[in-house]
């Protein structure tokens, strides 16, 4: 029993370090800002209905490594607890992320519902993005708890750019939808986001 649990130990260690290997590896530094997609018409819609996800350029201070070292070079005993700080708005600002995809997916599993024109594959690869999504940020908040907001940039930018296609994708299947089927969703929504008294 002890011999299993310490390879099952040993596993989840080295299944930890290969991951951060992964997620880690040296790139370089683009804005979090220019990997953001342009909304286009078929996103309008999440736009009306506040569907938008957090701003890049928020998270391109928010993971600067720039802001830090600043602070090493001219106040070296802040550094603790601008780590500190910084972490924790990170976690809020992943959160955030989080919740926003999260009601995305939602309003889309709401509006192809009823939908008669449902693509299998459009289905598939917009479910297999969020799981993706969900996976990524999670690792990322462990991540950003063990090493800190500065050395997780690239896992940052790939969880954007899966949050993208998630974003774009259901705004393009929305925006394919008839006017009227795309106001009784518009209204089921507002529905949903307004407490019933």
């Amino acid at each position: 029993m002890t011999g299993t649990l310490i390879f099952l130990a040993l596993g989840l260690i080295l299944l930890g370090i290969l991951l951060a290997t992964l997620l880690l590896r040296q790139q370089p530094e683009p804005s979090l800002a220019s990997e953001s997609k342009r909304v286009d018409g078929s996103q309008a819609i999440l736009t009306a209905l506040e569907l938008n996800l957090p701003s890049r350029e928020l998270a391109d201070r928010i993971f600067a490594k720039s802001d830090l070292d600043f602070i090493l070079r001219e106040a070296p005993s802040l550094k603790h607890v601008f780590l500190r700080e910084r972490t924790s708005v990170a976690i809020r600002w992943l959160r955030a992320t989080r919740n926003c995809t999260g009601q995305i997916f939602r309003f889309y599993r709401l509006a192809v519902r009823s939908s008669p024109a449902l693509e299998f594959w459009t289905e598939l690869r917009i479910a297999r993005d969020y799981c993706e999504f969900l996976l990524l940020s999670y690792s990322l908040q462990v991540l950003i708890y063990l090493l800190g907001p500065f050395l997780v940039r690239g896992v940052v930018t790939r969880a954007f750019a899966v949050a993208d296609r998630i974003s774009i994708g259901v705004g393009q299947t929305v925006g394919a939808m008839d006017q009227s089927s795309l106001m009784r969703i518009k209204d089921d929504w507002a529905k949903q986001a307004t407490p019933s008294d």
